[in-house]
């Protein structure tokens, strides 16, 4: 879990280059190559996930023909749906409401010419707007 997760944010690699960044020491060195950790995860997140969906459906012969495996994939989908949904909506408020309050200094708090402040560049703007577009997973279609 470690693995995949230290790998999202590094992309400004001077901070972390030896002889005095943390790719300097040796358990640091993992960071560049999670890249591959993340697709690994997301390969095995999939087989899993048809897995699960050959368990349940083709484990009774009556869910193998043709409508009940429909019936059956979409109580999948919607299952899987309430599994992931109350995660997201609880990050996306976080970001909404406590997001504004985490930073400091001068630049974070600044209230821009057109009213914005320089946190709603962070998400926070758009995430009370648009809410209901990560609700429907939608986020990706523009």
């Amino acid at each position: 879990f470690f693995y995949v997760v230290s790998s999202a944010g590094y992309s400004n690699m001077e901070q972390f280059s030896p002889p005095h960044g943390l790719l300097g020491s040796f358990w640091f060195q993992i960071v560049p190559g999670c890249f591959y950790g993340v697709d690994s995860f997301f390969v095995m997140s999939g087989f899993l996930c048809a897995y699960g969906l050959q368990n349940k459906v083709f484990h009774r012969q009556e869910n193998r023909t043709p409508a009940a495996f429909s019936a059956k994939y979409l109580q999948f989908g919607f299952m899987r749906w309430l599994r992931l949904i109350p995660a997201q909506m609880f990050c996306m408020a976080l970001v909404v409401n406590v997001l504004p309050f985490l930073g400091t200094g001068i630049l974070w708090n600044m209230e821009k010419p057109d009213g914005h402040h320089c946190y709603d560049a962070a998400g926070a703007g758009k995430c009370s707007q648009y809410w209901w577009v990560n609700l429907l997973f939608l986020q990706d279609l523009d």
